[in-house]
Order: C-alpha cells, then structure tokens, then sequence
C-alpha cells in the first residue's frame, strides 16, 4: 500500500504541477496574482480631430458604436455593435478595412473591447475613438443616423 499512496501522491503533484500558473518576473503581476497569458496589445487610439480630418480627406472610415443601448446623437453612418456581437459582425468584414469604435463611457470601456477583439481576430487598422461621442461632437464629426 505504501508504493500505491506514494504513486498517487506523486500524480496528484504532477497534476498541480502541469495547472500551475507560469511566472513571469515583473510582467502580468496585479495585486500578487500573476497572468498566464502575457498582456494584449493595447487598443490604439485616434482622436476626434484625426477622425474629422480622415473624413474631410474622404477616407473609407467603417465607424462602430459600441453601446447596448442608443438616446440622443450616434455618428451618422456607424453601425450598431457591441461588444459581444464583434466576432459575428467582423467575420463579413475586410481585415484591411479601417475601423473606429466609440461609446459613451468615461473611460471608453465599450470601445476598448471591440477595438481588442478586432485585434485579436486580425485587423490592424482598427481604433477606439478617444473620447468617445462628445470627442467626435467636439471635433465636429457629423451626427446623424445609423447605418442601415
């Protein structure tokens, strides 16, 4: 019996072992918990101005808004995508295409996920509008009614 406990002993360790979270020295680490993935790219952002100056220039900008729910302004033209519904809405999408996501947050939080995901699934020109809709407002970025 005691080479039968030694032995699962021994595969309850390699087990725990084999689950074990890789460290990486100064990376990843929050408040003592480590992340077994390294960090994602961090979502590039355009401003208002940038977005007002690429339409003026009649650059072919695809513009998402990004909220569950819509009152009051939305950039004329964009199209209605939340975060969760990103994956299905880029897969009739050219990766090349330029993208510029926005929502009302404070901190963009909306867009930040879009943009990520985007990321994640290829595209390279994809961009959280910093600032959200009072940046484009302000910036003089048309208001009008969504896409389709």
């Amino acid at each position: 019996m005691i080479n039968g406990k030694r032995w699962a002993r021994t595969a309850v360790t390699a087990a725990v072992m084999a689950l074990a979270v890789p460290m990486v020295p100064n990376a990843g680490i929050v408040e003592g918990v480590a992340s077994a993935a390294s960090p994602a790219a961090a979502a590039r952002s355009m401003t208002g101005e940038q977005v007002r100056r690429k339409q003026l220039r009649k650059a072919k900008i695809t513009i998402l808004d990004t909220r569950s729910s819509i009152d009051g302004d939305v950039i004329d033209g964009a199209y209605n995508v939340t975060p969760d519904l990103v994956s299905a809405w880029a897969a009739r999408v050219p990766k090349s295409t330029l993208i510029v996501a926005y929502c009302t947050c404070e901190d963009d939080g909306l867009s930040i996920q879009a943009v990520e995901a985007l990321q994640q699934m290829g595209f390279k020109n994809a961009f959280v509008l910093k600032g959200g809709l009072d940046a484009a407002r302000a910036a003089g970025v048309p208001m009008g009614r969504l896409a389709g």
